[in-house]
């Protein structure tokens, strides 16, 4: 039931900035050209995704989560290598042992190597961002499907570490370094 109720936010999300995306794309100044957005500064800043007490679900901002995520931890990896990553992430917010929504789950202690609480993230191959944003979308439009490569893995690791836990784990998945298992 989480899982779809989870989907159901990610899908209604998604509509509206497809829905946004499309408007912009079509609207037109008074000489008939393409209104197009601003560009955003270079220095994207990122002070902890800008998380803040909140009412309501905020898909932009789990969806920038799940993007930095991917950056972080497999932005050298293969298309399907980084869509591996985003799905465990999102396997994670629907199982039982996790929190249920995508920052909360990137940012929980010593899960992911790269987050550290209170530090500014500038991510510095923005090539490499713009991927990571698309796939997190890919992923997200997946997840309504359950076309998950990764079999259901929660959990994750390069090929070049040995973590204690992996030993006693099912592998799920393997794609470019990331080996993927289902632990629960």
């Amino acid at each position: 039931m989480k899982k779809y109720m989870i989907a159901e936010k990610f899908a209604i999300g998604a509509m509206i900035v497809m829905t946004v995306a499309i408007l912009l794309a079509t609207i037109t100044d008074s000489s008939n050209q393409p209104i197009r957005p601003k560009p955003r500064p270079a220095g994207l800043v990122m002070d902890e995704f800008r998380t803040q007490p909140r009412v309501d679900f905020d898909i932009t901002e789990h969806v920038t989560c799940l993007a930095y995520n991917i950056y972080y931890e497999a932005r050298s990896e293969s298309v399907i290598g980084q869509r591996a990553v985003a799905w465990t992430t999102l396997n994670r917010v629907a199982g039982k042992h996790w929190p249920d929504n995508v920052c909360d789950v990137v940012k929980q202690r010593k899960q992911f190597t790269w987050y550290t609480p209170g530090k500014q993230y500038r991510p510095a191959n923005k090539d490499a961002l713009r991927d990571a944003y698309i796939a997190a979308y890919a992923v997200i439009n997946e997840y309504v499907r359950g076309d998950d490569p990764t079999s259901g893995a929660d959990h994750y690791h390069a090929d070049y570490v040995r973590p204690v836990w992996a030993k006693s784990s099912k592998q799920t998945a393997k794609f470019g370094v990331h080996i993927f298992y289902d632990l629960y």
